[in-house]
């Protein structure tokens, strides 16, 4: 039988007998990708508020110059 992380609990079923245990959150590689996916997640949410500010100026001017 193999060796589970957890004696009292045995694999539930899990792929290949990888649950969370898979990711090992203090390693180096998972800080990076965790680091880079929340940086980019922030720049695409900035690019779209920006789009939005921006948006919103141009319809004023284009509004006021209607008027």
């Amino acid at each position: 039988m193999p060796h589970s992380p957890h004696p009292s609990r045995p694999d539930s079923g899990t792929v290949a007998g990888m649950g969370w245990h898979f990711f090992q959150w203090r390693s180096l590689k998972t800080r990076v990708t965790l680091f880079t996916l929340v940086i980019f997640v922030i720049g695409i949410w900035a690019l779209a508020f920006y789009v939005a500010v921006l948006d919103g100026v141009f319809r004023r001017r284009t509004y006021q110059s209607r008027t």
